[in-house]
């Protein structure tokens, strides 16, 4: 077909044909190939496609707007909150980050990674600001009843410090 439109572009150039007899034909040729095309569209082919990003159940604390899940973080698609998933070396599941946003407080996570070393803790993650989606944290009590170390004679009374 583009050889036979050069063809004619040329005659064109030439004065052997005009603009108005080219566009007519072309426009006989594109009808008959639409006419003649066997076009078969499901419901599911007509359908929107979806986003490929997850969306979460709970909205944006800020705007109110959906929140997504990327690869690295949750955002907000109608501002600039965004939740990093990743966290002192611990991947935040799509469930912690609804708690988290819902109730303003995860229940607490383990395996967060030590700086110092190549120990992890658990801590209770918070969401210290529903504008940006910055977290906080808090620690869980300490179970003093397994501790090693010997009683403080600080708060002790003097006659027993003797």
């Amino acid at each position: 077909m583009t050889a036979v439109w050069s063809e004619k572009q040329a005659a064109i150039e030439t004065g052997q044909m005009t603009i108005e007899k080219f566009i007519d034909g072309l426009y006989g040729e594109v009808s008959r190939l639409v006419e003649s095309a066997d076009i078969n569209i499901s419901a599911t082919e007509n359908q929107t496609p979806k986003t490929s990003l997850d969306r979460l159940t709970v909205k944006c604390p800020s705007c109110n707007s959906d929140l997504v899940m990327t690869a690295k973080a949750c955002n907000c698609i109608g501002c600039k909150f965004r939740i990093r998933l990743e966290l002192r070396g611990k991947k935040l599941t799509s469930k912690q980050i609804e708690t988290i946003i819902s109730k303003g407080k995860s229940s607490e996570i383990k395996g967060f990674k030590s700086k110092k070393n190549d120990s992890t803790y658990s801590m209770f993650v918070t969401l210290a600001n529903k504008e940006t989606g910055e977290l906080g944290f808090e620690y869980p009590p300490r179970d003093d009843s397994q501790s090693s170390k010997k009683p403080s004679t600080k708060n002790m009374s003097r006659e027993l410090k003797s």
